[in-house]
C-alpha cells in the first residue's frame, strides 16, 4: 500500500478575512499506522541487500543479528531472499515517511509521543478483516466499454472514477462494486475500503441521479436497508451525492473519507489521560 497522503486546504471567511484551514489525517492515524508497519516488519526474517565484490547479494542475518549468510543473485534462494529484502525496504520507507509527516504536520516526533498512546486490540465486528477476506468477486452486469477507467478498472460513471482516483492518491486499498447481503437483500456497494492497520473496513456509496424520482425511490430503499442493519452514514459508510449534471467536488470527497479514517483511528488508538 503506497503512501502519498496529502493535506487539503480550503477557505473560510472570518471577520472579513480569508483564512486557509488545513484538513489532515489525525495523530492517532499516524501512531496506529506506524505501529502496524513496525509489527509487519518484525514478522519478516532479517534479510537485507548488500554487495560483495561489486555484486549484489542478500544478507540473511541470524536471530541475534551478529552473523549473516550471503545469498548471491541467480542462486536457488535468491528470489525468496530478494522478495523479503524488498518488503523490508518498503516497510522501512513507509515508517520513515509517516514519521516525517507526523513531524511536519503536527510538530511532533514519534519517539517522543508514541508511549502516550495505547493501541487497543481489535474486536470482531461486521466490517473487520474477516469481512474483507470474505468478499465476493461477483460484479453487477453493466457496460464496461466506456471511457471511465482508472488503473485498469472500469467504472459506471465519471464521479465513481474520480472517487477511485482519490482513494488511489491516498494509498488506500479498496474493492469496487462489491456484492453484500444487507437486510435480507443482495446489494452491490460502490466501494469497500480496507484499513488493515485498524482491522476495519468502511463503505462508500455514490448516488449520482438524485434528479431522477425513480432512481431516488429505488436507492431510498437501499439506504433504508443500510440503516435497518445499523450501517450509518459517518460511522460505517460514506454517502456521496450528485445528479446527472453535478458531482461532489473532489475536496469534499477527500474530506469525508479523511473524517471516516480519523474516526476509525480514534476508536483504536487512545491517548492516555494525565492525572
Amino acid at each position: 500500500m503506497t503512501n502519498c497522503y496529502k493535506i487539503v486546504s480550503f477557505r473560510i471567511f472570518f471577520g472579513g478575512k480569508t483564512c486557509y484551514v488545513e484538513r489532515m489525517l489525525n495523530v492517532e492515524y499516524y501512531i496506529g499506522t506506524i505501529e502496524y508497519y513496525k509489527r509487519e516488519l518484525e514478522k519478516l526474517p532479517c534479510v537485507c541487500f548488500g554487495t560483495h565484490r561489486d555484486a549484489q547479494v542478500a544478507r540473511v542475518y541470524s536471530k541475534n543479528r551478529q552473523r549473516y549468510k550471503e545469498v548471491k543473485e541467480g542462486t536457488k534462494y535468491w528470489p525468496q531472499c530478494r522478495q523479503i529484502a524488498m518488503s523490508r525496504r518498503q516497510l522501512k520507507a513507509r515508517i520513515k515517511y509517516l514519521r516525517s509527516e507526523l513531524t511536519s504536520r503536527y510538530r511532533l516526533k514519534y519517539e517522543m509521543i508514541s508511549n502516550d498512546y495505547t493501541i487497543l486490540n481489535p474486536k470482531p465486528g461486521r466490517f473487520d478483516t474477516a469481512f474483507w477476506n470474505s468478499l465476493s468477486d461477483e460484479k453487477t452486469s453493466f457496460e464496461n466499454d466506456n471511457d471511465y477507467v482508472q488503473k485498469g478498472n472500469h467504472f459506471r460513471s465519471r464521479a465513481e472514477m474520480f472517487i477511485a482516483t482519490v482513494l488511489d492518491e491516498m494509498g488506500l486499498e479498496y474493492r469496487y462494486d462489491v456484492k453484500m447481503r444487507v437486510n435480507g437483500r443482495n446489494v452491490f456497494v460502490d466501494f469497500v475500503v480496507y484499513l488493515p492497520q485498524f482491522d476495519r473496513c468502511f463503505l462508500i456509496e455514490f448516488f449520482g441521479k438524485l434528479n431522477d424520482p425513480g432512481y431516488v425511490r429505488d436507492n431510498g430503499d437501499k439506504v433504508g436497508d443500510y440503516y435497518a442493519e445499523g450501517i450509518y452514514n459517518g460511522q460505517e459508510i460514506v454517502f456521496l451525492c450528485g445528479n446527472e449534471h453535478r458531482m461532489p467536488p473532489l475536496q469534499i470527497v477527500r474530506e469525508q473519507i479523511e473524517a471516516m479514517i480519523n474516526g476509525i483511528a480514534c476508536s483504536r488508538v487512545i491517548k492516555a489521560t494525565k492525572n
